[in-house]
């Protein structure tokens, strides 16, 4: 299928239409000394940067918007004529490791802002094996100097340990007052090295006052021949009161 070149006056008059019907053929505009001025086929170099019809070109972009297009981020910063409102930046937009203490100011972190992050301490005591049938042993855990408030428990072994509902232990954590604070019974299969939660803390008793032993008690309730406990460690977090 052939085309056509429509030619028109400075008024906008078609003039002449020129039939190509050979599709191998390739227009070319020449001015009057016969020079080529465009391959219509092929001329996209004229529209990049630096080309005799730039599409698009920065200079003639920065000077029609009034600032630098390539090199703007004052217009961006606070106080510039542009800025990023406050909230404008997410927490998933910036990359982990990306704020540095550098960009702190001195006095913009406070205790407040602190308080959650820092506030649960852990504390983790190994209390050593326990053998089957032993003793009806009281372990000393942990003696706070200030009061604080316990929010977790947990018990761990450094071997595992088989599920028997005969054979266990019954395993208490006493606070202040020697109330129990926490009880399981390790009856159930424990796996080494993985802490085993004590469940919810009797609210009423997981304050410890400043000066009172945090203690890991064999309680009367074990069974059987009850059950060995290698490496049998406490796990603890609180809060300073």
């Amino acid at each position: 299928m052939g085309s056509k070149i429509n030619l028109y006056d400075s008024d906008e008059v078609k003039q002449r239409i020129i039939a190509v019907d050979d599709t191998s053929k390739r227009v070319e505009i020449r001015d009057g000394s016969d020079t080529d001025i465009m391959d219509i086929e092929s001329h996209a170099s004229r529209h990049v940067n630096g080309g005799d019809d730039e599409v698009l070109n920065l200079s003639n972009i920065n000077t029609a918007v009034g600032f630098s297009v390539d090199a703007h981020a004052s217009r961006h910063a606070s106080g510039g004529d542009d800025a990023l409102p406050s909230d404008a930046i997410a927490t998933a937009m910036i990359q982990d490791g990306a704020v540095t203490t550098a960009k702190v100011a001195d006095g913009a972190v406070t205790t407040e802002k602190l308080k959650d992050a820092l506030q649960y301490r852990p504390i983790v005591v190994c209390l050593g094996d326990k053998e089957a049938q032993p003793p009806r042993y009281t372990f000393a855990v942990y003696k706070p100097r200030d009061t604080i408030t316990l929010h977790k428990a947990e018990l761990s072994v450094s071997e595992d340990v088989a599920t028997d509902t005969t054979n266990y232990e019954d395993l208490q954590l006493i606070g202040s007052g020697s109330n129990v604070v926490a009880e399981i019974y390790s009856s159930g299969s424990w796996t080494a090295g993985v802490p085993k939660d004590m469940g919810t803390l009797n609210a009423s008793y997981k304050n410890i006052v400043a000066g009172d032993t945090v203690q890991l008690k064999l309680g009367n309730a074990s069974s059987g021949t009850n059950k060995a406990l290698k490496g049998l460690t406490v796990h603890l977090q609180y809060t300073i009161d």
